[in-house]
């Protein structure tokens, strides 16, 4: 795996904003937009382009587009939809996939309960949105049901990035690319709450992330359910997304919403 940090004083900046407890939720949801647009336009700078003629008022001139084709956008629900909105802001007309996954309370492994893709993934670029790379199990997996399902071109974009993470995504998948904020801390320092050996509940700032971009009910097709606002997160299972764990398998159905790429 290739990894690009994005070493920038204005990142630096909006990262201690973001990760400062005493932020509140308005200017942390602003936050993450403007740190997303920067990671959005450092993870499109190999985006393949074509040579196109174009009328100018003076003249005619060759320059690049991008091809047709557009790129995929695939948050992993529910703290990638934080970053969802910067990459669309650049990219309106990209395709949007979406994954959900939950985390097995026995065996802790990454278990998929939503999956929907765009088609022709073996050909677009794909991003994968993490925004908080911990453990590294949920970005493995995302990238493997993404592989699994014909995707090539594939580069997964985080806030922040734990070094056991990155070198869990290097070990399992060294041929993907990842492009991120920072490198955080070791996770079990980054928000993680150990529970025996490394049975561990998921990191502080993605639970913010999810709890600012989504309810603690999570909707999916066919289960049309409102929201129990402030109601408690229910006990005694790790999480890897936001899932509830009784959906064992993958979901096929209509996209929970429609855009796009990289």
């Amino acid at each position: 795996m290739t990894i690009h940090v994005i070493d920038h004083p204005l990142v630096h900046h909006k990262l201690s904003l973001i990760r400062d407890r005493k932020t509140p939720g308005s200017l942390f949801r602003a936050l993450i937009e403007e740190v997303g647009l920067i990671l959005a336009i450092e993870s499109t700078r190999t985006l393949p382009t074509e040579s196109v003629v174009v009328e100018t008022p003076l003249e005619r001139t060759s320059t690049l587009r991008l091809k047709a084709l557009d790129p995929v956008l695939v948050p992993v629900l529910r703290a990638g939809l934080g970053l969802l909105p910067s990459f669309l802001q650049l990219l309106p007309t990209a395709k949007v996939g979406h994954l959900g996954l939950y985390r097995d309370h026995d065996s802790l492994v990454p278990v998929p309960y939503y999956r929907n893709f765009p088609p022709l993934l073996e050909a677009r670029p794909v991003f994968v949105l993490d925004p908080m790379l911990a453990t590294g199990g949920s970005a493995s997996e995302a990238v493997r049901q993404l592989k699994a399902a014909g995707a090539i071109n594939l580069t997964l974009v985080s806030v922040l990035a734990a070094p056991e993470g990155l070198e869990r995504l290097q070990g399992d998948h060294p041929g993907s690319h990842h492009r991120g904020g920072r490198r955080g801390s070791p996770a079990q320092r980054e928000g993680l709450h150990p529970s025996g050996p490394w049975r561990c509940r998921r990191p502080a700032l993605r639970d913010r992330l999810a709890t600012t971009w989504g309810s603690r009910t999570c909707l999916l097709p066919g289960r049309a359910r409102a929201p129990s606002l402030g109601a408690p997160r229910p006990s005694g299972r790790a999480h890897a997304g936001d899932a509830p764990p009784r959906l064992a398998h993958p979901q096929e159905g209509s996209p929970v919403a429609t855009s796009h790429r990289a």
